[in-house]
């Protein structure tokens, strides 16, 4: 629900020819992002969902 807002929102921002509104949708998507992320983890933390994969720690690999 919250990537098809986050669409929707980048449409905008792409398409308004209007400058103070850029600033509105930035904001927009960066709540959504972080309200997404609190949910994502309070999800995993009651085991309601696996925790997602995450990215290899590429310094790390370097190092062994």
């Amino acid at each position: 629900m919250f990537s098809t807002a986050i669409a929707y929102y980048g449409a905008d921002l792409g398409s308004t020819m209007r400058s103070d509104l850029v600033l509105n949708y930035e904001r927009f998507i960066l709540e959504d992002l972080n309200f997404a992320v609190e949910m994502t983890d309070l999800m995993v933390k009651n085991q309601w969902m696996e925790q997602p994969p995450k990215a290899a720690d590429r310094k790390k690999l370097s190092e062994s």
